[in-house]
């Protein structure tokens, strides 16, 4: 079975489990597999990589990031990938790593994941707004992907307080992550550029 049919066979699993309301409320609106093969694919990494460290900072059950390294893995150029998944949704961790742990065993490519449970906006403020004790180098990624949440936040929300820069009006959860996206993502270097897809 291929790497992304059965991240969405088990994905729909859940959703029939899952009550539309709670999802709702969560921002959870999955990615297709049509969507997710069209976004692995504008994917362009520079010939000499044969390494990529990936952020998906909304993962949900893992289909954008189990798309672009299933597209990845046929290309035959990169042999690791050392992946950070951000999710805060206790009610689908469990899925996300049965799904990264199953990819990782069968995909040709190794694959070291990491799961953080912690807020990916708020997790990093003192680094974005580089405040007094913030990691003076922050990490960054290669490649990054995502399906953030579709939400409406507060103006005093956690969230929007954390970057204020970019927060006017009734700011929304999606764009935020944009935004903390880009400053994740290594600088463009001579060899090529590194790649971001929201």
């Amino acid at each position: 079975m291929k790497l992304l049919d059965y991240v969405i066979t088990k994905t729909n699993e859940y959703i029939e489990n899952m009550p539309k309301s709670l999802r709702k409320r969560y921002g959870q609106f999955f990615t297709s597999k049509e969507t997710a093969l069209f976004m692995a694919g504008l994917f362009v990494v520079p010939s000499d990589k044969h390494s990529l460290k990936i952020l998906d900072a909304g993962a949900g059950s893992g289909i954008l990031t189990v798309a672009l390294i299933e597209k990845l893995q046929t290309q035959n150029q990169i042999s690791h990938i050392e992946l950070v998944c951000y999710e805060n949704d206790t009610n689908i961790i469990t899925l996300l790593e049965d799904n990264l742990n199953w990819v990782s065993n069968h995909s040709n490519i190794d694959v070291d994941y990491e799961i953080r449970t912690e807020n990916y906006i708020t997790s990093q403020v003192f680094e974005y707004n580089n405040w007094l004790g913030a990691n003076p180098t922050p990490e960054k990624f290669d490649l990054i992907i995502g399906n953030p949440p579709y939400m409406k936040i507060g103006k005093d929300a956690p969230e929007a307080k954390a970057m204020p820069d970019v927060c006017y009006g009734a700011p929304n959860l999606y764009f935020l992550f944009t935004a903390m996206g880009v400053f994740n993502l290594k600088s463009r270097l001579a060899h090529g550029s590194y790649n971001s897809r929201f």
